[in-house]
């Protein structure tokens, strides 16, 4: 976002009420939380070097989806991203996966773990680690 389009958000803001910078603060750090994991997920990539379907050495950056960057092995032909091939590949809300990786370091249960994601409790559930 330019500078401009700051500042033509901040001018259409006007005076918040009470609630409604509670749920400006909630969004904001929705988005943070979307882009330390996903950097988290970057460097794993570039950290282990590893490519799922085969050594192939040269890879390119063709692109994004959802949000991510895709890679395209030129040895085998096929594309992947950071996360393929591991157990967080096809899970939902990333946003919110260091949030999850919070609550089991404290601790808590699955229904505060729930709650303090947002996400239903069977979601929570399913992202816990096997024992």
């Amino acid at each position: 976002m330019g500078r401009r389009e700051l500042n033509r958000v901040v001018r259409a803001i006007g005076k918040p009420s009470w609630p409604q910078r509670c749920e400006v603060m909630q969004r904001l750090k929705a988005a943070q939380g979307g882009q330390e994991a996903q950097a988290v997920v970057e460097e794993r990539l570039q950290v282990l070097r590893v490519r799922p379907h085969c050594t192939g050495a040269h890879v390119v950056r063709p692109g994004t989806a959802r949000g991510q960057q895709r890679y395209l092995c030129r040895g085998c032909g096929k594309t992947f991203n950071a996360l393929t091939r591991t157990l967080l590949a096809r899970l939902r809300y990333r946003e919110r996966w260091l949030g999850q990786s919070q609550a089991l370091i404290d601790g808590v249960s699955i229904t505060k773990a729930a709650e303090r994601l947002e996400v239903a409790r069977s979601t929570v559930f399913r992202w816990r680690p096997a024992s």
